[in-house]
């Protein structure tokens, strides 16, 4: 079960304009000092992970994403919540619909070496995935996860602020 139930909603689905369905996963990977792990394309930032291929598991689709564009294997932590994103591509007839599903999720390794990655993560502030992010879902889990481990971090202490 998601630790956020209620599937968020971005963008706007434009009248008359088709939207293909982009089922997909991704991980939030955070280091010690709470910068993010992103991939970069065109100038912008993504989160690891990617699409789902037919009749594949969402969390085997992680794992195979973020091996396939980073070089590591990770521990998913839990499911955290789920977006539709409405992405609409210029000079493109169709747009998109993302249905994204995030997982917080720690680096635990690297896969064998004759499978490289193939782009370089990068790690970066929220400041920076703020202003840098392509897609508002993607941001907006981000966020959620870094809310949620400082609390939990916090939690700890909670004896003691009393």
């Amino acid at each position: 079960m998601a630790l956020i139930t209620k599937e968020r909603t971005f963008g706007k689905k434009l009248k008359g304009k088709e939207y293909l369905p982009r089922p997909g996963v991704y991980a939030v990977i955070l280091d010690d000092e709470d910068l993010l792990a992103v991939m970069c394309r065109d100038g912008r930032y993504y989160l690891p992970g990617g699409g789902l291929k037919e009749g594949e598991d969402p969390i085997q689709a992680l794992h195979r994403g973020v091996a396939e564009e980073t070089g590591w294997t990770i521990r998913v932590e839990y499911q955290l919540g789920s977006a539709r994103e409405y992405v609409d591509v210029p000079d493109d007839p169709v747009g998109y619909e993302k249905r994204a599903v995030f997982f917080p999720s720690e680096i635990v390794g690297s896969p064998e070496k004759k499978k490289p990655a193939k782009h370089g993560p990068k790690w970066v502030t929220m400041n920076s995935f703020e202003m840098m992010a392509a897609l508002a879902s993607h941001y907006w889990a981000a966020g959620i996860a870094v809310y949620v481990s400082k609390r939990l971090f916090m939690s700890h202490f909670d004896d003691v602020i009393e």
